[in-house]
């Protein structure tokens, strides 16, 4: 099927994207809403309307699978040239990178998770008596998953030892001022007869300008407020008691007293980093860190990559790390444009990636770091039956964060378009996991008893052991399944 034939095809939300030609453009595109469709149409048009070579448009996704099937449409599209688009993972795009311009990286072995693991286990090993995050229980680290996750946030996120420092530095300043308001208005028992005289305090009171104390100050007001409202001192006595504790006679915020762990966290964060660099190791992240390095420290280098891409374009945006949106920054900042040529797709509230080190705030602030953004909303679903669309959209609004929320011309109620195919949801409790699985089983039984396919049931789960009990229920019932795990969600 030809170019006109597939835009003619497009809803007109999805035709208003296509069009877009230059300048930023945020598209929010609901789930099943043919984003992927939209993607290698704009492309096409893209090298129909401008003098770009197939090579100077960047698209960036977030799975190989992802990838393959844009490559795939665009074939469809536009034939052998579709080859030579620079479609990426961010993996894929870095390594590409890395390849043309081996010469600037040191060519480190790869760093796989188990080696990491081992790496990371010895060197607590080493420091079972300095390190308070180094001891053990029967033979185990107790917080050894710990400090392994939060390695790999911090790196997912840039944050580099020294970073941290600093922003732990800054951290301890804002729970020191604020122990001091809580101290004095804590410090003698709650009564009605004192809320206008807290009150007052804590609006006389000069908080910092950092996000913690932001945050704090907002629960506090609110809190507050309430107990005024209510002439009682219950909505105070319970913000008393979600943040704060004694230490040493003290009224301090409960996570005052976790600081001494980052500083631990950040000591064995900084010494695996040396480790690895000594056995020429690397993780992906790791050269993730070193390409934004160079790009930050080496200007030509800076140049050169960002002068091939006059379109860039980036799918799932809301999965976006934070190192990763740092090198998007970087790549259009160098060009001086304040409207570069960027089009990002993606949902707050399909966001996954957050146990990844994702980042949903790169697409709530996308509208506010530049000017003129154009915004298309896609909000028709082609994928799901409307009971399943309406029954999804009542469990979004409750999120608080949305980009919805924040900006008032966006209009995120999904939209079923099959409207005439029936479905059904339903919702059942359990009191264990082997009440769960049974629950499951039986039902699954009932549906292959009534001719439904097997391979058009899925179940999907929270955490691999989960599927993994489930999958011996199925065993024991005879019923045909494919174990499918990655990581936990």
């Amino acid at each position: 099927m030809k170019f006109e034939e597939r835009y003619n095809r497009l809803n007109p939300a999805q035709k208003e994207a296509c069009d877009h030609i230059y300048g930023p453009c945020m598209v929010v595109a609901g789930p099943g809403s043919g984003k992927t469709e939209l993607l290698s149409l704009r492309i096409a048009n893209l090298l129909e309307k401008t003098d770009s070579l197939p090579q100077n448009i960047l698209c960036l996704t977030f799975t190989d699978a992802a990838t393959k099937n844009l490559q795939k449409r665009l074939y469809k599209l536009i034939g052998p040239s579709a080859l030579n688009v620079s479609i990426f993972t961010f993996h894929g795009f870095v390594n590409n990178i890395l390849s043309s311009f081996s010469h600037k990286f040191e060519n480190s072995k790869s760093l796989n998770d188990l080696k990491a693991q081992q790496v990371l286990y010895d060197l607590m090993s080493a420091k079972t008596l300095s390190n308070k995050l180094c001891v053990k229980n029967e033979g185990s680290f107790i917080y050894f998953s710990a400090v392994f996750s939060y390695i790999n946030d911090f790196k997912k996120s840039a944050l580099k030892p020294d970073i941290l420092r600093t922003y732990l530095k800054d951290l301890q300043k804002s729970y020191e001022s604020l122990n001091q308001l809580f101290d004095s208005i804590f410090s003698e028992r709650l009564s009605k007869k004192k809320l206008d005289l807290i009150y007052n305090k804590v609006i006389d009171f000069k908080f910092l300008d950092d996000e913690y104390s932001r945050f704090i100050k907002s629960k506090l007001l609110n809190a507050l407020k309430l107990s005024l409202e209510l002439e009682e001192t219950k909505p105070l006595s319970k913000f008393k008691a979600d943040f704060l504790t004694k230490d040493q006679g003290l009224l301090v915020l409960k996570s005052y007293l976790s600081l001494e762990k980052v500083e631990f966290l950040i000591e064995l964060y900084e010494e695996f980093q040396i480790k690895i660099k000594e056995l020429n190791l690397a993780s992906f992240d790791d050269l993730i860190l070193d390409f934004l390095d160079l790009l930050k420290s080496d200007k030509d280098f800076l140049m050169e990559v960002s002068e091939k891409f006059n379109f860039i374009m980036v799918d799932e945006f809301q999965d976006t790390n934070l190192a990763q949106m740092q090198i998007l920054k970087l790549l259009l900042g160098s060009t001086n444009d304040e409207n570069p040529n960027l089009m990002v797709v993606g949902d707050d509230d399909q966001a996954i990636y957050k146990f990844q080190g994702a980042s949903i705030s790169n697409i709530l602030e996308f509208k506010n770091m530049f000017e003129n953004v154009k915004t298309v909303v896609l909000n028709t679903n082609y994928r799901s039956t409307s009971q399943v669309v309406d029954y999804s959209q009542k469990l979004v609004r409750s999120l608080e964060e949305r980009v919805s929320s924040i900006f008032t011309d966006v209009n995120k109620n999904l939209d079923a378009f099959f409207k005439d195919k029936k479905g059904h949801v339903s919702y059942y409790t359990t009191t264990t996991l082997d009440s769960e699985c049974k629950y499951l089983q039986e039902s699954i039984s009932k549906l292959l008893a009534n001719n439904h396919d097997a391979s058009e049931i899925a179940v999907i789960a929270r955490n691999n052991r989960d599927l993994k009990k489930l999958s011996e229920y199925f065993a024991k019932a005879n019923i045909p399944y494919e174990l499918s795990l990655s990581k936990n969600i």
